[in-house]
C-alpha cells in the first residue's frame, strides 16, 4: 500500500538527500580541521552543495533511481545510481564553472 502511493520512494529519496548532506558537511569539517579552508567561506561551499543536490535530484529522476526495484537486478540498480552520480558531478562542475570559475 505504501509503495502504490509512492511513499517508500519519497522516503528513500529523503534519506539519500540527508546522507549526501551529512557527507558534504563531514568533508567540509575535515578540510577545516586540516586548515585548507577557513570558516568565512561557507557560503561558497553551500552554493556548490546546492548545485550538486539539485543536479542529483534531476539525475536520479532521469536515470529512474527511485523506481520499483522488484524486477531490477542489483547490478542494474548499482549502474543506475552510478550514472546518476556521474551525471550530477559532471553537470554540477559545469554549472559551478559557469557561475564562478575560481570557486573550484
Amino acid at each position: 500500500m505504501l509503495r502504490e502511493r509512492g511513499i517508500v520512494e519519497n522516503i528513500s529519496e529523503l534519506v539519500d538527500i540527508v546522507l549526501i548532506s551529512i557527507g558534504f558537511s563531514f568533508a567540509l569539517k575535515l578540510y577545516q580541521i586540516k586548515h585548507v579552508i577557513t570558516g568565512e567561506t561557507w557560503s561558497e561551499y553551500l552554493v556548490i552543495f546546492l548545485i550538486y543536490l539539485l543536479t542529483w535530484i534531476v539525475g536520479s529522476n532521469v536515470y529512474k533511481v527511485y523506481q520499483s526495484r522488484r524486477f531490477m537486478s542489483a547490478w542494474r540498480e548499482l549502474r543506475q545510481m552510478l550514472k546518476a552520480h556521474f551525471f550530477s558531478l559532471a553537470v554540477s562542475m559545469i554549472l559551478i564553472n559557469l557561475y564562478n570559475p575560481n570557486l573550484l
